[in-house]
């Protein structure tokens, strides 16, 4: 007997593809769950940059080297302090520097130099009192850089909370004729930065 068992008859149309809801629905809640812990790693991997240990690190000097002088150079009055300081003989060129009175011409640069002595030993006070020394002695050549790294010192103590680290710093970002004026505008703008939320 012969086979008459019915065949499809082909339409020309390709099967649609069925996508149940929920499968659609699993895998937008995973691509959102991946983009959701990336998201999250990379504001905290910035976050990090923005830390107050990390700008300060960014942007704090240490005091240059003097030039060489020949031996018929006049005698330089912190020399002496100056390589005590540069060869971390902390302990020396402090002694140093505190012998040298207010009246005396390198006052301003043996305070900025005991600043710096301070800040290198995390002795955060110190290091404020001997920057705010250097400003009141009003020396021009120092004056910008003490009150600049006497904003980068209440960074470094992670003291951007006081009053007198704000005040300062919204001088020195106000004032377009200041040394420091570009960075601490910059420095400014990266403390009010969405990123900062996210340093504890």
């Amino acid at each position: 007997a012969a086979d008459h068992t019915t065949q499809p008859i082909a339409t020309g149309k390709p099967e649609a593809k069925v996508i149940s809801l929920r499968t659609a629905v699993t895998r937008w809640a995973v691509a959102a769950s991946v983009l959701l812990v990336a998201g999250f790693f990379y504001l905290y991997q910035s976050s990090q940059n923005l830390s107050d240990q990390s700008l300060f690190a960014a942007n704090y000097e240490a005091p240059e080297d003097g030039p060489v002088r020949g031996d018929a150079a006049p005698v330089d009055p912190i020399s002496q302090g100056a390589e005590a300081f540069n060869n971390k003989n902390y302990a020396v060129a402090r002694t140093f520097f505190n012998q040298i009175p207010a009246t005396d011409a390198p006052y301003a640069e043996a305070q900025y130099y005991l600043g710096h002595i301070a800040l290198q030993q995390q002795q955060y006070d110190d290091a404020i009192t001997a920057f705010e020394k250097t400003v009141q002695a009003n020396d021009t050549r120092f004056t910008d850089k003490a009150q600049w790294n006497l904003v980068l010192t209440y960074l470094a103590a992670n003291r951007t909370e006081d009053a007198g680290f704000k005040a300062l710093l919204a001088t020195l970002a106000g004032d377009v004729n200041h040394s420091y004026y570009e960075q601490a505008k910059a420095l400014e703008g990266k403390l009010g930065s969405f990123g900062r939320r996210f340093v504890g």
